[in-house]
């Protein structure tokens, strides 16, 4: 080992030169501080000391399952990947309190790790986070985000050459189970598997052994935004807010600083048409023809914004509907696959004040989302069958938004100011099963006499322009007094 690049050496020849020679001798040769050389050091004693030595364990899946992954993920879907099975160790335990997840990339000694409490792994399944195939999230009554038992596989080596799991169940011993540095080039799947030292009861750590393509600090801190976005409502509390589980928080830190949710939408709320949250369910049967019966529980939030969307503060970026699986973005602002400018349904200035929220609570096998949970699938047949289901509500809140986007003074004082008072829960209506969607459970709103487009036609009377022909739209004129300051106008769909 007389390479005097010490990025150079693989981590078992450096570990070997850190057990044998002193920093300073390290620091002359590789031409580095010894304080470099400490570091390195701390980071290898940090390992839980083992108990029980490791020994192999032959496995038989194709390797270039692990290799492909390195070009299907990017350094944020790596750590998401991570960061979903966390969470769903966390509700498989009924997430009786907060996840906290902690992960620490060491640009210097291009080494990492990850933790959390989301409760250990058994000793028999600690490989598990490694062998493509192997899971423990194949009964279908459980809520969780990953099932196809590739994920956190892809992830770890999507991120790391070498690495040593450590699970500590029982807070009496910690099982682990280790990789080395360039194990896809052996022949068999072996990984080595022991004992150590206890770590935290109910806690798991990753190490990260040699990052293969380390992140920049503005990665690091771009990953951090990017978390406060993807997992918004795990991070706010939002599911438990809205009565749904889990009912405690996620915390995801990163380099020492915890990632924050992204602003919740700013909802209009004129009277008779604030925003709802409408929440139902549906058994799937014979999904896929898989012979399982496979339930889903949805939750649907629902409105008007104050403004329309821009780049000015105080303003949403876009409108449409962001879908959730199990608490995690698989697209925001979608658009044409909840009927947003189809026959009947016009994308036009009106929609641009709808906004909505979709949250799908099930096991991800049914969830309408790709292998990577980058892409809700439209043709999907949860898909499709929630398209039915949700039209009638988003229409409703897009006719009455029309009668507001033609009306200037009625738009700046009703739905510009109406913001709901803070802390404010919505409205929670239960939706029955099938496809209809009941008359009272849809928004309303009495608009003044003359709050349309067109202003007044004859003798006073409201006119109102209602789209176009496929708006599918159509108001009503009621007189509730003896004056024409009584008149009132009703959309109704």
């Amino acid at each position: 080992m007389s390479a005097r690049n010490w990025d150079a050496l693989s981590t078992a020849e450096q570990r070997t030169l850190l057990d044998n020679m002193r920093d300073m001798a390290l620091a002359t040769q590789f031409e580095r501080d010894k304080e470099f050389f400490k570091h390195a050091r701390s980071f290898y004693k940090g390992l839980p000391k083992q108990t029980r030595e490791p020994a192999p364990t032959t496995h038989s899946p194709p390797k270039d399952l692990i290799v492909s992954a390195r070009r299907d993920l990017s350094f944020f879907e790596a750590n998401y990947e991570l960061f979903d099975n966390s969470i769903d160790e966390w509700r498989r335990r009924s997430a009786k309190r907060d996840l906290r997840i902690t992960v620490d990339y060491d640009l210097e000694l291009l080494t990492g790790k990850f933790r959390d409490n989301a409760g250990g792994m058994a000793e028999g399944d600690v490989f598990r986070v490694f062998i493509p195939g192997e899971t423990t999230n194949r009964d279908f009554a459980h809520n969780v985000i990953g099932s196809f038992g590739m994920g956190a596989k892809k992830g770890i080596f999507r991120l790391t050459d070498g690495a040593r799991i450590v699970s500590c169940p029982s807070g009496n011993v910690s099982f682990t189970s280790e990789v080395p540095q360039k194990w896809e080039l052996i022949p068999d799947w072996r990984t080595l598997d022991g004992q150590a030292a206890a770590i935290q009861k109910g806690s798991t750590e990753i190490y990260f052994f040699r990052l293969f393509k380390p992140p920049t600090l503005a990665e690091i801190d771009e990953l951090r935004r990017r978390v406060g976005v993807v997992y918004a409502p795990l991070l706010a509390g939002k599911l438990g807010e809205l009565g749904a589980k889990p009912a405690r928080k996620v915390h995801i830190e990163i380099n020492g600083v915890e990632a924050v949710a992204s602003e919740e939408i700013r909802w209009s709320s004129p009277k008779g048409a604030e925003p709802r949250v409408y929440e139902f369910s549906h058994v799937f049967e014979d999904f896929l023809s898989t012979g399982e019966n496979i339930e889903l529980h949805f939750l649907f939030q629902c409105g008007l914004t104050r403004g329309l969307p821009g780049e000015k503060e105080g303003r949403e970026p876009d409108f449409g509907v962001d879908v959730y699986g199990n608490g995690r973005i698989i697209e925001a602002f979608l658009k044409k696959p909840f009927g947003f400018g189809t026959r009947g349904f016009a994308a036009d200035q009106a929609a641009k004040h709808v906004r909505a929220q979709l949250y799908i609570g099930g096991h991800s096998f049914a969830i309408p989302w790709d292998t990577h949970k980058r892409e809700y699938l439209i043709d999907h047949p949860v898909a499709l069958w929630l398209y039915d289901k949700l039209r009638p509500i988003l229409l409703k809140y897009r006719t009455i938004a029309s009668g507001f986007s033609g009306n200037t003074e009625l738009r700046n004082k009703v739905l510009l100011t109406s913001a709901p008072k803070k802390d404010q829960k919505p409205e929670l209506v239960e939706l029955p099963e099938g496809p209809e969607v009941p008359e009272h459970a849809l928004p309303s709103y009495r608009f003044p006499s003359g709050a349309t487009k067109k202003g007044k036609g004859k003798g006073g009377t409201a006119v109102i322009e209602n789209g176009g022909e496929d708006s599918g739209s159509h108001a009503t004129l009621t007189q509730a007094g003896n004056g024409a300051n009584d008149e009132t106008i009703s959309f109704d769909v």
